[in-house]
C-alpha cells in the first residue's frame, strides 16, 4: 500500500491523493452497516490519470474501487464491495464531450450527473430528453447505466441505451466498444454492437475494467401527453392488473418504465415522516391494521406523435384497465398543477423520492439538493427481485414479501415498474433509523432473509448491494468460470473493484 500511494502522488498531484484518516472516514459510510476500510481517496482529473492509477494498481497489486459520483443509496453507497480498496472518484471528470441534437446522442464522463445534463438540454432547447430515475438529481448518468439502473420514459432501460463506452482496463490499456474502435466510424455513437463481438455488456454490473466516456441515447420529447393514475384495492387485486398490462405492452400501447405500481407505504414514505405521533413512538406502521386495506398506486404515462393518436390511445389504455380501477384520474401536461407539471415532465430529474429515506427519521428531510442519507444515517436497504410479468405468479410473491418484512417489524415499502413485455422489477425497501439501537442488525436480517427465500423460489435479484454480492448461487453451467477467465483476461492480477459480482 505505501509504494502504491507514493506512486499516485507522483502520477496524480499531491492533493488528488486522501489518506487523512479523518477524510477516509467520511467515505467509509453507507445507509446500512458495512464494516469497510478504504486505504486512499484518489481524484483523477482526466482519462491519462485513471490509466495511471490502473497501472499503478496492477503494478503494486493494490485493488481499487471506480465509484462516478457514489450515491447508489440502499446497494452501497459509495463503499467498495471489499475491503481495503483505494477510491477512486471519478466525479472530476465531468465533461459533456458531444451532443447531436438530429440523433439524440449526448456523450459524457462518469461525473456529469442527470442534473446537468437536463440543464444542458434546457439550454440547447433540445428536442430529447434523457430518462432519469426517481433518485437523487446528482446520481451519475454513466454510474446508473453501468448498475442497470431504470429509469422513466422510453428509455428507461438505461443499461440498453448506451454506445461507444471508452473502458480503461489495469493493464492501462484502453478499449472502446463497438464502431468506435474504429477510426473515423459514422455510426461510432449510433449503433451498439458494431461489427464483430460487442464488448458493450460485459462492462455493465462487472469488474472488468473503469469506464471513462459513454454515449447516452436520448428519447424524443412527445408531441402529446397523457398521465393516467388508478388506485387498485388490495394487492392480491394487482394479478387482472398485470396480465391485462402485459398486453398493453406487447401490442405496444403503452412502454416498458412507462408505468409504475407503489404501495401505500411507499407512497406515504415519500409524502412525509413516519406517523410518530399517532403511533404513539411504536413501529411498524400497519395500514391493514389501522384502516382495514392496503391500496396500491398506479400510473402510467402515454407519448404520442399528436393529439389524436394520443387520444386513441389513452381510450384504448382506459378501456383495458379502468375495470380493474377503485379510483381513475387522467391528464393532459397543461391540466396538471405546477407543481405536478414539473415531477410529470420528461427527462426532469427532480428527486422526489429522496425523502423517503428519511422515513423513520424523527427530523424532518432536508431540501434535494442539502440530502446526504450517508451524513444523516438513514436506514435503507433494496432488494431487487426480477419477477415474470405474469398476476398469478407476482401477486403472491408481493404478498409474502409484505408479510415477512411486517414480521421483521418494517413497513412494506414496496415499488415495482414492468422493465419489458415479460420482467417485473420490483423495488423492496428497509427503511429505519440507524441511530435507534439493534435496527442495523435487524434490518441485515430481514434482507438476507427475503434474498434467500427469493433465490430459492427462482426469482434472483436484477441488482446487488455490496453487502450481497456473494449471495448469488453458483452457475448451473460453465459460466463461472468462463467469466473468471475473461476477468483474467482485463484484469490479471484482480486489483479492479474486486468482489463487485465477480471475484
Amino acid at each position: 500500500m505505501t509504494e502504491a500511494i507514493a506512486r499516485w502522488r507522483e502520477a496524480l498531484a499531491p492533493e488528488c491523493v486522501l489518506t487523512d484518516r479523518a477524510a477516509l472516514a467520511l467515505t467509509e459510510r453507507a445507509t446500512f452497516a458495512a464494516d469497510r476500510r478504504i486505504a486512499a481517496i484518489l481524484l483523477p482529473r482526466g482519462v491519462e490519470e485513471v490509466r495511471a492509477i490502473a497501472r499503478i494498481a496492477a503494478q503494486t497489486g493494490h485493488p481499487v474501487y471506480p465509484v462516478s459520483r457514489g450515491r447508489n443509496w440502499g446497494l452501497g453507497s459509495r463503499l467498495p464491495a471489499a475491503d481495503g480498496c483505494a477510491l477512486v472518484d471519478l466525479s472530476g471528470l465531468d465533461r459533456i464531450l458531444d451532443y447531436d441534437e438530429t440523433f439524440g446522442t449526448l456523450t459524457v464522463e462518469p461525473g456529469v450527473s442527470f442534473a446537468r445534463a437536463a440543464a444542458f438540454l434546457t439550454r440547447k432547447n433540445s428536442a430529447f430528453f434523457c430518462s432519469v430515475p426517481g433518485g437523487s438529481p446528482h446520481g451519475s448518468l454513466i454510474g446508473n447505466a453501468l448498475e442497470r439502473g431504470a429509469g422513466d420514459g422510453p428509455y428507461g432501460d438505461r443499461a440498453a441505451h448506451i454506445a461507444a463506452l471508452e473502458v480503461v482496463l489495469s493493464t492501462g490499456e484502453m478499449v472502446r466498444t463497438g464502431f468506435d474502435r474504429f477510426e473515423n466510424a459514422s455510426t461510432a455513437k449510433l449503433a451498439r454492437a458494431g461489427a464483430g463481438p460487442s464488448l458493450v455488456e460485459l462492462f455493465c454490473q462487472s469488474n472488468f475494467g473503469i469506464v471513462t466516456r459513454a454515449t447516452i441515447w436520448l428519447a424524443r420529447r412527445p408531441a402529446a401527453w397523457r398521465g393516467v393514475q388508478w388506485r387498485v384495492a388490495s394487492t392480491a387485486a394487482l394479478a387482472p392488473v398485470i396480465d391485462t398490462l402485459r398486453g398493453l405492452l406487447q401490442s405496444g400501447a403503452l412502454f416498458a418504465h412507462g408505468v409504475t405500481f407503489w404501495n401505500s407505504y411507499k407512497l406515504a414514505a415519500r409524502a412525509g415522516r413516519y406517523p410518530w405521533t399517532l403511533m404513539q413512538g411504536r413501529t411498524p406502521l400497519s395500514l391493514r391494521s389501522r384502516y382495514g386495506s392496503e391500496v396500491w398506486h398506479t400510473s402510467a404515462s402515454i407519448h404520442a406523435a399528436s393529439e389524436p393518436i394520443a387520444k386513441a390511445v389513452l381510450a384504448h389504455v382506459r378501456g383495458a384497465l379502468r375495470p380493474h380501477a377503485l379510483e381513475w384520474k387522467e391528464a393532459r401536461m397543461e391540466e396538471l398543477a405546477e407543481g405536478d407539471q414539473a415531477l410529470a415532465q420528461p427527462g426532469n430529474p427532480a428527486g422526489a423520492n429522496v425523502a423517503s429515506v428519511y422515513w423513520r427519521k424523527k427530523t424532518p428531510a432536508p431540501a434535494v439538493e442539502d440530502a446526504d442519507p450517508d451524513r444523516d444515517r438513514c436506514g435503507v436497504i433494496w432488494l431487487c427481485p426480477a419477477l415474470p410479468l405474469e398476476g398469478a405468479l407476482a401477486a403472491p410473491i408481493l404478498a409474502e414479501l409484505e408479510r415477512r418484512i411486517h414480521a421483521h417489524g418494517f413497513e412494506p415499502n414496496l415499488g415495482m415498474n414492468p422493465v419489458s413485455p415479460r420482467v417485473l422489477d420490483v423495488y423492496a425497501s428497509l427503511m429505519y433509523d440507524r441511530d435507534t439501537a439493534g435496527e442495523d442488525e435487524r434490518a441485515l436480517r430481514c434482507h438476507d432473509e427475503l434474498l434467500h427465500w427469493l433465490i430459492a423460489e427462482g426469482h434472483l435479484p436484477s441488482r446487488l448491494g455490496i453487502q450481497s454480492m456473494r449471495m448469488l448461487p453458483p452457475a448451473a453451467d460453465d459460466s463461472d468460470a468462463v467469466l473468471g477467465r475473461i476477468k483474467r483476461a482485463f484484469d490479471p492480477r484482480g486489483v479492479i473493484a474486486p468482489g463487485r459480482y465477480l471475484p
